[in-house]
């Protein structure tokens, strides 16, 4: 089920769009294999059509152009409108393209086509753009070390703006018990062992006294459809309490009742430059956060580089039990580095640092 948040819309701001007529999306069951047999991506056409019409709609002067993705087809206009004006191009690569874990190419050939197309981005482009530092080192490992001057780094972020105007005046559910520890997941279930890496860690917590608390309760915002019989066993228990899904404008009534957020993810290798997008969410309203991921991966060396919150590693349950364990302990006791004066850990990740780290980028390229 793909669920929209129409109310972020209202957070747009009023830059100039351009509108290249109307592009439908056929969904017939031979629309959807010619687009799995597109290059790049589905959006292959979408993107074709783009570079043909967009010409007949620039007008006035250009200093640069900045493609983001995915898509990664958008590179590919990217790459021809900066060939055809002679402009500065910015590659932004919001999530790895063949580097990254859910890449599924059609073929072999694809997926030589593809790393030659990312390749040709490397080589067109004057910088690229990547969401965090291991992503950055792991494409100066495929694509050579040469690239590493304009490979940069800038983390998704968060602005912290769209939650503090958004909630006000909202109050969250009802049911978070000043009793317990609330603990805040937000997003869907994904089913399978990665869910119940972090259910087995929460099962194993049984009847452990807390100093503060009478006990864990783990808050789900989000389409639990998939979730798993362990899951379903600790709502039965009182463990786990589902919610539904919350748009952008109830976030912040949420995330402040929380005591603490809870995130995971898979501990495969190729997850390592992965930050799930919630975390930011929790740094934003700075919730100390419980981490089960990647020894050593991104979203791990954030949270204990600064002090953020604890990790630990899927599959290790008595480590988990453990870490959970002392984080809970430790809230309202330990004071997480966001909760003291020393707030640059935190801001680093918001909208507004990271303007200014994207200002240093096309500076870089226009001096050039």
């Amino acid at each position: 089920m793909r669920w929209h948040d129409d109310s972020q819309l209202g957070l747009l701001p009023q830059e100039s769009v351009i509108r290249i007529g109307e592009f439908v999306r056929h969904t017939s069951f031979i629309r959807r294999v010619v687009g799995r047999l597109a290059p790049i991506d589905s959006d292959y056409f979408w993107s074709r059509q783009v570079c043909q019409e967009l010409p007949n709609f620039l007008k006035g002067d250009y200093d640069a152009i900045m493609s983001s993705g995915p898509p990664h087809s958008v590179h590919l206009i990217g790459q021809r409108i900066s060939k055809k004006y002679r402009l500065p191009w910015v590659a932004d690569f919001r999530d790895h393209f063949t580097l990254n874990p859910e890449y599924r190419p059609s073929s072999a050939l694809h997926r030589k086509s593809d790393q030659r197309f990312e390749r040709s981005i490397l080589d067109a482009s004057k910088a690229i753009i990547c969401n965090t530092r291991i992503n950055r080192r792991e494409m100066i490992r495929r694509f050579g070390l040469h690239y590493h001057t304009k490979l940069h780094t800038i983390h998704n972020g968060f602005d912290r703006n769209d939650l503090a105007e958004a909630g006000t005046g909202l109050k969250a559910d009802d049911q978070f018990s000043p009793s317990d520890c609330n603990l805040v997941y937000l997003g869907g279930l994904r089913g399978g062992r990665i869910d119940d890496s972090f259910f087995s860690v929460l099962e194993s917590i049984g009847d452990m006294k807390f100093s503060r608390f009478n006990r864990i309760l783990v808050h789900v915002f989000g389409d639990a459809g998939k979730r798993t019989e362990l899951c379903t066993t600790l709502v039965k228990r009182g463990a786990v309490k589902l919610h539904q899904a919350v748009p952008a404008n109830r976030m912040r009534a949420v995330l402040e009742q929380a005591d603490g957020c809870v995130a995971w993810q898979s501990n495969k290798p190729q997850y390592r430059g992965t930050v799930p997008g919630k975390l930011y969410d929790y740094l934003a309203m700075e919730k100390p956060i419980f981490f089960l991921g990647q020894s050593n991966g991104e979203a791990d060396r954030i949270l204990r580089s600064f002090n953020l919150g604890r990790t630990a590693v899927p599959g290790n349950v008595n480590a988990g039990k453990e870490q959970l364990f002392q984080f809970v302990e430790s809230l309202g006791i330990e004071h997480y580095r966001f909760l003291q004066q020393e707030r640059y850990p935190v801001e680093r990740f918001s909208r507004q640092f990271q303007a200014g780290q994207l200002a240093a980028v096309l500076d870089s390229i226009l001096v050039d």
